[in-house]
């Protein structure tokens, strides 16, 4: 792909990482060893691809940090459209957005795909694509806190979040919006840490209205959300 990360330290603080192909994992970029660091403030991971996960980000192992910024457009064949996370990687996401990620109509995690340790805040999951999990498809451990996940597309099941196992537990955030054949907002096991606007049934939510969502824009910030219409 287009940046292979083994035990140093890469900042991307704006530009782009744009239309690399990785004939593995990791399109855009891959961290490869419990020593390598990835940290994104800002800027945008998009158009990359991989044949095997990862479209945009792979990270086998070691820590991935991200603060600000958009991951979108990207595609990974066998699942994490914009990111895969392997068994022992660690990654924090926070006020980004991971818009419009694919994969393979038989794959998992449209926008992400997390076998490790991840952790969202105030992130932004929509018109993300998969079989299962279009917006994050989960077997590792996932915190998911102010997070809105609307209008990703499954195929099979899970259109917004999906756990087969391991452990993901959703807090203040909006699961809504989302399609599928089955399961259309959630699947799997859904642990509420509380105030979701989700499904009782699906997600374990517990404020079951439409919250009329807002079309996607900035909104004052740097990245696009969704905003809630006054009523």
């Amino acid at each position: 792909g287009g940046l292979y990360i083994f035990q140093g330290h890469t900042v991307l603080n704006g530009g782009e990482i744009s239309f690399n192909t990785a004939l593995n994992d990791g399109g855009g970029m891959e961290i490869g060893d419990p020593k390598g660091r990835f940290t994104q403030t800002g800027g945008e991971i998009f158009s990359n691809s991989a044949n095997n996960m990862g479209g945009g980000i792979y990270i086998a192992q070691g820590i991935l940090t991200i603060s600000g910024g958009t991951i979108h457009t990207n595609d990974g064949v066998l699942g994490g459209g914009g990111i895969a996370t392997g068994l022992s990687s660690n990654s924090t996401i926070a006020n980004s957005a991971i818009l419009s990620n694919t994969t393979a109509v038989s794959a998992t995690g449209g926008g992400i795909k997390n076998e490790g340790t991840l952790t969202l805040t105030n992130v932004t999951l929509s018109g993300n694509s998969a079989s299962i999990g279009a917006g994050l498809a989960n077997s590792g451990t996932a915190d998911l806190t102010n997070v809105t996940v609307s209008e990703n597309g499954a195929t099979n099941n899970g259109g917004g979040l999906n756990s087969s196992s391991g452990t993901l537990t959703i807090g203040n955030s909006i699961i809504f919006g989302n399609t599928a054949p089955s399961g259309s907002d959630c699947s799997g096991v859904i642990t509420s840490a509380g105030n979701n606007v989700a499904d009782a049934t699906q997600c374990n939510g517990e404020i079951e209205f439409n919250p009329l969502l807002q079309p996607l824009a900035l909104n004052g910030g740097d990245t696009l959300n969704y905003a809630l219409a006054a009523g």
